[in-house]
């Protein structure tokens, strides 16, 4: 099993070729830029330093990502910014006066959406995973082709006039995937046990790495995915009233939102202890309740004072 690997050379003495794992990121201010995709890559790095092969990578593919169908100015912001760093589109116009006016006597403007935004806004988590995983290839080598396998629904990246020439994405099923030594393996939001299978037995019949990129859907309620021999290398998922997050070599956390859209951490567990979801989900509410009460700790609302801040 390839974690007890992992955690014999750490114990060895490994640990010291290793950089401190990245802190917990910024709610959600990490999504822009590459302050989160950096910490990824640093943690997949470490873990392919360690012998480890099967990884998984987890994130919110969308900074709200409850709010993905309906629409929020922060999620915008992050499309525009997928669309541009994809090569679709520089993103929408600013709003241009149509020339009417409202029943108010105010000035009517519109913004326009050329045709490969408009891929972006209609189906924003499928292109961000596809942003993600851009962001994260790096770290399995500039000299491998990378194959992004989709495990859910089907992305047009004919018009991606920005992704690597080392990038192949197809979806999981294909027929044509032929993966060799020398490629490494991208399972972008894999759900049931099936998908992580297929994927597992692809890279690894292979002699590949492999990395389980943003799954959103588990058939257990537990931390990470269904196969052992998967490690979290950079895993951060909301849980009530906070978050659980892991960086590679270090432990799990729990992390504690707090009302002032700060976070707290209250606990870190050692090398090789593993929690519960059931464990952090409930000292997350039990401190939350002692700290703030039930009502003024809701981060799904839009008022400020309450913790919203989408």
């Amino acid at each position: 099993v390839q974690a007890g690997a992992a955690a014999v050379a750490l114990a060895g003495g490994a640990a010291s070729v290793f950089r401190p794992p990245p802190k917990f990121p910024t709610i959600y201010g990490s999504w822009f830029g590459d302050k989160m995709s950096a910490d990824m890559r640093a943690c997949i790095s470490a873990g392919l330093r360690s012998g480890l092969t099967a990884m998984e990578v987890r994130t919110q593919a969308l900074p709200n990502l409850d709010e993905a169908k309906f629409g929020t100015p922060t999620n915008e912001k992050f499309q525009i910014e997928c669309a541009r760093s994809l090569g679709l589109s520089s993103g929408p116009t600013k709003p241009q006066s149509t020339g009417k006016v409202d029943a108010g006597g105010l000035q009517k403007s519109v913004k326009r959406f050329d045709s490969n935004y408009m891929l972006v806004k209609r189906d924003p988590v499928a292109y961000a995973n596809v942003w993600w995983a851009q962001r994260i290839a790096p770290a399995l080598g500039s000299r491998r082709k990378i194959w992004v396998l989709l495990a859910e629904g089907r992305v047009d990246t004919s018009a991606c006039s920005k992704l690597p020439r080392n990038f192949v994405v197809k979806p999981l099923e294909s027929k044509d995937v032929q993966v060799t030594s020398r490629d490494a393996v991208i399972v972008v939001a894999p759900g049931v046990t099936q998908s992580w299978k297929i994927g597992y037995d692809l890279a690894t019949n292979a002699g590949a790495p492999v990395v389980f990129l943003n799954s959103q859907l588990s058939e257990r309620y537990s931390l990470g995915g269904p196969l052992d021999d998967v490690e979290e290398v950079y895993y951060l998922k909301p849980i009530s009233k906070g978050f659980v997050y892991r960086a590679y070599p270090g432990g799990w956390q729990c992390i504690l939102d707090k009302p002032d859209g700060t976070q707290e951490k209250l606990q870190e567990y050692a090398a090789g202890e593993r929690p519960t979801l059931g464990e952090l989900s409930q000292l997350t509410r039990s401190v939350s309740q002692e700290k703030f009460g039930a009502a003024m700790n809701d981060k799904f609302t839009n008022d400020p004072r309450m913790g919203g801040r989408m």
